[in-house]
């Protein structure tokens, strides 16, 4: 398994529409070539699992029947 230190940065959401009040949110930010050499290529799909103190990023497979957007 491939391990890559990141820090959690924060943005800046001013409020609007459902969110009445500003509010800074925190930011994880995936980014580099070590992405595509795991098969996340610019386009793919994917899938977010997340529970306390963990945050899983999979490949979503695409059924053979189904269409390409």
């Amino acid at each position: 398994m491939r391990e890559q230190k990141l820090t959690v940065s924060g943005l800046f959401r001013p409020g609007w529409h459902g969110f009445p009040e500003s509010q800074r949110v925190p930011l994880l930010q995936l980014a580099g070539s070590w992405l595509e050499e795991l098969g996340f290529h610019v386009g793919a799909e994917v899938k977010v699992r997340a529970k306390a103190g963990r945050v899983v990023v999979l490949l979503r497979e695409v059924d053979p029947g189904e269409e390409e957007r």
